[in-house]
């Protein structure tokens, strides 16, 4: 009969700790943004074309550099409105990124998607000419919907993807300078 009853306390305690925790999940935020910028001395049209074409995209995107078995398939067109890029990988996951919004040489908007994990990102450069070359910002936005375990996963999103746009900005201006 004891033994029962641990077992009865254990098992409540479990689910108690869940129900908890699966509670404290719908008040955390059901969004994040994740935004960092560096200023690169170049011209604005090196610096825009450095992200604006897809095909440069494989000597500074973050993403693109951390599987070497990812393979990359690109739209005929692989700037402007439209323009897209395909990816496979074991460890990655699969997506796609495609161009939504174009303002030459200001502002790139762009769709990320996600297979794996059903979910679609919001993300823009922009390229402001300030006094010590070009301001480049990178901004991604996401929704974590209703989903309480979503939602914590939004919390360490600022982190994850803040290391990796870091990384990218400051292999741009690598590349740009």
């Amino acid at each position: 009969m004891h033994r029962f009853r641990f077992i009865v306390v254990g098992v409540g305690g479990i689910l108690g700790l869940i129900i908890l925790l699966a509670g404290i999940g719908f008040f955390l935020p059901s969004s994040y943004e994740v935004e960092r910028s560096t200023v690169i001395k170049a011209p604005i049209d090196t610096v825009f074309a450095m992200v604006h074409d897809m095909e440069y995209w494989e000597q500074w995107s973050p993403w693109l550099r951390n599987d070497p078995n990812l393979t990359v398939h690109f739209s005929e067109k692989t700037t402007g409105v439209g323009a897209w890029q395909h990816w496979t990988s074991p460890e990655i996951g699969n997506g796609m990124l495609r161009y939504v919004e174009v303002e030459e040489p200001r502002l790139i908007r762009y769709v990320l998607e996600i297979y794996e994990l059903d979910s679609d990102t919001e993300g823009s450069f922009i390229f402001e000419e300030v006094e010590d070359g070009i301001k480049l910002t990178w901004v991604d936005r996401g929704s974590m919907g209703d989903n309480p375990l979503q939602r914590y996963m939004g919390l360490i999103a600022e982190s994850m993807m803040g290391k990796d746009f870091e990384d990218g900005l400051m292999r741009i201006k690598q590349a740009c300078e």
